[in-house]
């Protein structure tokens, strides 16, 4: 249902009462409300007698079932304002832009009444030099809504109702939380949704790189919620009572979301706000401006302090003792800086002994080594072997194993025609012992047999039981015969894809309460 707004829109009515208006056609020259108004559209008319006194002019809703005007509302007659009882005679009906309704400029080119209320605005408002608030407005802003804040600055009312957004003065950002997150805590970065530009937070926890943290909560935010992380400027309206006016305060590290007055001597350091009111319950309120402050790490000599106001770094050792020590042949001579190595034995005597078959000649450092017996070898023309290696092929022997008798194994202690020769040098009974009790059909359940109730085998009736049938390709087929007797058992049905035939001397009973379909 629209407002709709059109010239040249007349129309007569004979006697409507105080009851809706049955139009008679557009007079001469004029438009008809169905062409112009539309079904179920509203618009403003005005009615007048054609020879009295009475008229009406008020908002109506016009119906094309009936071609009828509803008089919805009255906003002035000649009845008090109230609706007129036209009885009798003719009436003209038409469309009319009430003076009460207008907005206008006055003689300066100002619009002389103030604006309550500016609705459907599709296109642009342009050449707008300014726009001027109420600087005493005190309500707070709802979602939407650009006002003066009350704090000397513009304000608009954030998604959700709980946030106003100083203009120039506070930055969010706009998260889904992946655990719940309450007003006031410590909030880091835990990833995004998705491909979207929205990220996820939680209360912090475990940071070990600052980076990490976003800052404050805006609003508390459910889990798998939106809402708003404030990221610079005043978060008001949560319980500061612990701390002192004037506190600067960081990630407490030990706390999941907890902020701290003491500088951290662990962990990240980051510092998140200051306290501008100490205040409890929900008067308390900080200057968020998060900060990362690198910290820095020790080394052999150096020693580091980082406090509040800055760092010293400490060379703790400045004056190192360095000496060298002489080995075989080097001799070590000065102090520390400016020491003389030596070599004290630069032509060292290399001698070389010969062996069987292998002559050495020459000195140092030339030497010749020379095999005196390069010939050496023979032919092995026979091999003699013991039970169960066996030898052939005379000049060019084979050598075979054959079976190994019992009594070379561990002497044959535990052999037997049930037992088996394990890798280490034992004998051992083969044993497997079923899983379940009698009937549950065996499976492989992590290298070891199991079993189940749910899962089950009849070898008398040949009937396998399962509590779930799970077919991965997409079918379940039976067969088209009823080649045995069979009883659907009370508490049971069954279903079949037919035709089905029922074997010679097959029968199959249904209890009672029980079915069979065949599909």
């Amino acid at each position: 249902m629209a407002l709709i707004l059109k010239d040249r829109v007349k129309e007569t009515c004979s006697a409507p009462g105080t009851g809706a208006v049955s139009l008679l056609g557009a007079a001469t020259g004029y438009q008809a409300f169905s062409a112009a108004i539309g079904n179920a559209n509203t618009t403003y008319y005005t009615i007048q007698d054609q020879t009295g006194p009475n008229w009406e002019v008020g908002l109506g809703t016009y119906s094309s079932s009936g071609n009828t005007l509803a008089r919805t509302t009255v906003l002035a007659s000649s009845n008090s304002g109230s609706l007129v009882d036209f009885s009798s005679g003719t009436q003209d009906v038409w469309c009319d832009y009430p003076a009460g309704k207008a907005v206008y400029l006055d003689a300066s080119g100002s619009i002389s009444e103030p604006i309550v209320n500016i609705s459907g605005i599709t296109g642009a408002i342009s050449t707008v030099d300014t726009i001027g608030f109420d600087t005493s407005y005190s309500t707070t802003l709802t979602a939407g809504q650009l006002g003066w804040d009350g704090n000397n600055t513009l304000g608009i009312g954030m998604a959700g109702g709980n946030v106003i957004q100083r203009i120039g003065e506070d930055t969010y950002i706009y998260v889904k939380a992946s655990s719940a997150i309450t007003k006031g805590e410590v909030c880091m970065f835990t990833g995004a949704v998705g491909a979207s530009s929205v990220i996820t937070a939680a209360p912090a926890t475990g940071v070990t790189n600052g980076q990490y943290i976003i800052g404050l909560a805006a609003e508390s935010i459910a889990s798998n919620g939106f809402g708003l992380i404030q990221v610079t400027g005043s978060l008001k309206g949560f319980d500061t009572s612990a701390y002192t006016l004037g506190n600067v305060l960081y990630y407490d590290s030990s706390v999941t979301g907890g902020l701290t007055a003491t500088y951290p001597t662990s962990g990240p350091i980051v510092t998140v706000c200051a306290v501008t009111n100490s205040g409890n319950g929900g008067s308390g309120s900080v200057q968020i401006r998060v900060s990362v402050t690198q910290r820095l790490t020790a080394s052999t000599g150096i020693s580091v302090s980082q406090t509040s106001s800055g760092s010293t770094i400490t060379n703790t050792a400045p004056d190192q003792t360095v000496s060298l020590t002489a080995g075989t042949g080097i001799s070590t001579s000065g102090t520390y800086p400016s020491f003389t190595i030596t070599n004290t034995a630069p032509d060292q005597t290399v001698a070389i002994s010969s062996g069987t078959g292998i002559s050495v000649t020459g000195t140092y450092p030339n030497f010749t080594v020379t095999n005196t017996s390069p010939s050496s070898g023979g032919t092995v023309t026979s091999v003699t072997a013991t039970s169960p290696i066996s030898s052939s092929g005379g000049t060019t022997p084979n050598l075979t194993l054959g079976n190994v008798p019992v009594t070379n194994l561990n002497s044959g202690t535990g052999a037997s025609s049930s037992t088996y020769w394990r890798g280490d040098g034992t004998w051992a009974s083969v044993s497997v012992s079923p899983a379940g009790s009698n009937t549950q059909v065996q499976y492989n359940n992590s290298g070891a047999l199991g079993a189940s109730s749910s899962f089950t085998y009849n070898s008398t009736t040949d009937e396998l039981k399962a509590g779930n049938i799970n077919a991965t390709n997409g079918l379940i087929v039976n067969s088209t015969t009823v080649n045995n007797s069979y009883t659907i058992a009370s508490g049971s049905n069954a279903f079949s894809v037919g035709p089905i035939t029922t074997a010679s001397g097959a029968t199959v009973t249904v209890s009672s309460g029980q079915r069979w379909v065949v599909i």
